[in-house]
């Protein structure tokens, strides 16, 4: 097990490279299989962990209005130099997101961030996200499968556990969809992974 700080030091320490890296992965071919899961414009769509903001700046581009949350400095100047001010920036990160406060979103979208998050942090960053969702808002999150890294602190995750922990919470599961990896290396080494769309109860 290990804390949430380490997995943002690593980011940190390797920011340059992973903005080449993220911005090298064409954004139309991450939302392709969740097209039909996306709202209305114009919405409003919170991207958590949202590194350079490739796919903030997708949502934007398309009439959202896009809060892109990254905690990592390196990326998110990475991120305004390739972007502009297509998107708000904000510095926080799971679980608390206390920088958002009470705001909520039509959509909060949560790609290749639960991987580090441990158990516990996993069970309260579930509940913060239920906090900020709409009601009848969606969330989707992808759901990291195959081979550990050595030496990254990445943990497996199961995708039932995973349903269980989101509908604990308040949402209902309305699509799972499971595709393979975008990176050429994560795909020669087994890296698959798993869309949970996800949907706000409406309780009122």
């Amino acid at each position: 097990m290990y804390t949430g700080n380490e997995a943002l030091r690593i980011y940190a320490e390797n920011a340059e490279q992973l903005a080449e890296r993220y911005e090298s992965v064409d954004a139309d071919a991450v939302f392709a299989p969740l097209a039909r899961l996306l709202p209305d414009a114009p919405a409003r769509i919170a991207d958590i962990g949202a590194g350079t903001g490739r796919d903030a700046a997708w949502l934007a581009a398309r009439g959202h209005s896009v809060t892109a949350v990254e905690p990592t400095q390196g990326l998110r100047k990475a991120g305004i130099a390739r972007h502009g001010d297509r998107v708000e920036w904000v510095s926080d990160t799971l679980p608390d997101l206390t920088t958002l406060d009470n705001r909520t979103f039509d959509l909060i979208f949560v790609n290749a961030v639960w991987h580090h998050l441990n158990e516990n942090s996993r069970e309260a960053a579930m509940k913060r996200l239920a906090e900020l969702t709409c009601a009848g808002g969606r969330v989707l999150i992808s759901l990291r499968h195959g081979p550990l890294p050595k030496g990254q602190p990445v943990e497996p995750l199961s995708t039932e556990q995973e349903i269980d922990r989101a509908e604990r919470a308040g949402f209902e599961l309305i699509q799972r969809i499971e595709t393979d990896s975008r990176q050429e290396h994560n795909r020669q080494t087994g890296v698959t992974w798993t869309w949970l769309a996800l949907e706000q109860r409406d309780i009122s």
